[in-house]
């Protein structure tokens, strides 16, 4: 508390932000349910759910047929990108701006980012198995033209993440004088690297 002529005023630093190691609590951006949401529906549906399936597939002695890389490809999207990859992006985009005492520079980028994900993971789960177990019934442009648009709205979606939470992060100063963020700096840099090297090989593959 500081004394003024009109009587005692909470420290800047506290009240406004703007001391030192202070996080402006009311400028965090809250928490977004729908990342988990989002992770745990493609992980039932376009993880387990072709997992199931492929089980009974492979079990049960059914032809595999050309479906078969298509199923297995979507599953393993849909559990990297859509339930480990999803929970990432939403924990860390709470998590790391109060580790480094600083709020989000454009937090309304948030939804933005869970909607064009969302959307795009959910293409590529429909679409790509419909690829194989589809093509007769839906011109086939139009499958492929499914994939791609997934590819496209996942690679805007990360990055409009990177660079929002790089941009947040950016200057936090000495690291001695962020302990907490400087503890999580290095997975957070591997992070980063691992969303870069996920959006560059999807882009190619598009």
């Amino acid at each position: 508390m500081t004394e003024r002529p009109d009587g005692p005023q909470p420290a800047a630093g506290l009240a406004g932000g703007a001391g030192f190691g202070a996080t402006p609590v009311g400028r965090q951006a809250a928490f977004r349910a729908g990342f988990v949401w989002v992770a745990l529906g493609v992980a039932v549906v376009g993880g387990f759910g072709l997992a199931a399936h492929l089980s009974f597939v492979i079990g049960f002695g059914y032809r595999l047929g050309p479906a078969f890389p298509a199923l297995v490809q979507a599953h393993g999207h849909a559990q990297l990108v859509g339930w480990a990859g999803m929970f990432v992006v939403g924990v860390s985009l709470h998590f790391i701006p109060r580790l480094a005492s600083v709020p989000l520079t454009h937090p309304h980028w948030i939804d933005a980012i869970l909607w064009v994900m969302a959307f795009g993971l959910t293409l590529r789960v429909a679409g790509q198995p419909a690829l194989g177990y589809g093509a007769g019934l839906v011109p086939l442009d139009w499958l492929r033209w499914f994939v791609v648009a997934s590819g496209a709205l996942e690679g805007v979606g990360v990055l409009l993440y990177l660079l929002l939470v790089l941009g947040s992060v950016r200057g936090t100063g000495d690291i001695r004088t962020q302990p907490a963020f400087g503890a999580v700096r290095p997975f957070f840099g591997m992070m980063v690297v691992g969303w870069l090297l996920y959006a560059s090989a999807n882009f190619v593959g598009l």
